[in-house]
């Protein structure tokens, strides 16, 4: 069974991926966190919010072989991985007397204690069963679970009961009665690599709000094109890692003609920003000056600071042009890249307008199937 990933188009989970699958039935069925084991078994539910969010609460969470059958069915509030041959379930409904009983005194405060405290007295008979190297791996006197095995449907160990324990040996079920049996389970957790290490998977479900009709192929292509439009965004980000937002040298450019033009207190300007000259350099400039009259030497320093401040001048307006060119091709470059972004946003456009007519569809037959359950539940 093929595991397909979609988008979310969800108003509280707007654009968040989920992963899906589409089993025999043709329903669509949203796998949980860590809902894949290794043995193909998927654990799903028929809630997409739950899915995204196990705080949603549900009561859709069951499980599916590798080739689609069902092995849990979809009644569940929780399932929890012990190892990938065995899944405790949660009953979204409970069975047994014992915790339907307890349920119905669950707001008087005295019976509560009391069932506590049976609970408390219960796990505290387990663990002397079981021995050190037992552990509870699931307590509640007000819910029920029981363990399935993962090579068939529908195949419980044990008891519908709130107390389940395991050591190397086997596993043990417990109801809410203190004075009752434990039904003892023998299976060999010693060999399992799984053996000391319990996954919980929440599985609840409420509403089935479909966002996408995975039957449908255009769903598929839209989550391909979306694929490819994070693959270009990725793409983009290793091509252009410098952020240009307006050249680095704006206008720097200077002509011949202007710089003929600059005046010798701009030039003695720029030249006392210049790095200092070295004491060597200061004596042979002393040197000239003192050998040539006061005006003569003024006027060689002035042609000298012009003729160096021009070389600088020179100089930095080649590097300008370099780096204007570099820029003009880091902009080229960002231009095709914005051309292709824009046409994969307006294929992503069409697709979720695609998407939100299936939605649409969906949800009217949503509507018929609770009407109809509805009908159903009169009947019975």
């Amino acid at each position: 069974m093929e595991i397909k990933r979609g988008i979310s188009q969800m108003a509280e989970y707007p654009n968040v991926e989920i992963n899906y699958v589409v089993p025999k039935s043709g329903n669509m069925y949203y796998l949980l966190k860590n809902g894949e084991l290794s043995n193909g078994v998927i654990i799903a539910t028929l809630d997409p919010r739950h899915a995204i969010d196990e705080a949603n609460e549900s009561n859709t969470v069951g499980a599916f072989s590798e080739n689609g059958d069902t092995l849990i069915d979809f009644d569940k509030k929780k399932i929890t991985v012990i190892n990938d041959d065995l899944l405790l379930a949660v009953n979204s409904k409970p069975v047994s007397d014992e915790v339907i009983d307890a349920l119905s005194k669950q707001n008087d405060e005295i019976s509560k204690t009391a069932i506590m405290d049976n609970a408390k007295q219960i796990e505290e008979n387990l663990k002397n069963e079981m021995g050190d190297d037992g552990e509870i791996i699931f307590s509640d006197p007000f819910s029920e679970v029981n363990v399935y095995m993962t090579d068939s449907y529908n195949n419980k160990l044990g008891l519908d009961c709130s107390f389940v324990g395991k050591d190397k040996e086997g596993l043990y079920f417990h109801t809410n009665e203190v004075n009752s049996d434990t039904k003892i389970v023998k299976y060999d957790f010693s060999s399992s690599d799984d053996a000391d290490e319990v996954k919980t998977e929440e599985v609840p479900v409420e509403d089935v709000n479909e966002m996408v009709d995975s039957s449908n192929d255009s769903n598929e292509d839209s989550t391909e094109e979306i694929d490819n439009v994070e693959e270009v965004n990725e793409a983009t980000a290793d091509k252009l890692k410098l952020d240009i937002s307006s050249p680095v040298v704006d206008g720097f450019e200077v002509s011949e003609d202007e710089l003929n033009n600059i005046s010798l207190e701009e030039v003695k300007g720029m030249v006392n920003e210049m790095p200092e000259v070295t004491e060597e350099e200061n004596n042979e400039e002393k040197e000239e000056q003192s050998s040539e009259d006061e005006d003569v030497t003024e006027e060689i320093e002035d042609d000298q600071v012009v003729d160096n401040a021009i070389e600088v001048l020179n100089k930095m307006i080649k590097e300008t042009n370099k780096l204007n060119e570099k820029i003009k091709e880091l902009e080229d470059i960002i231009d095709e890249q914005k051309d292709e972004l824009s046409k994969k946003s307006k294929e992503i456009e069409n697709k979720n307008k695609i998407i939100e007519t299936q939605e649409k569809k969906f949800n009217e037959l949503n509507n018929v199937l609770n009407k109809a359950n509805q009908v159903l539940e009169n009947i019975e």
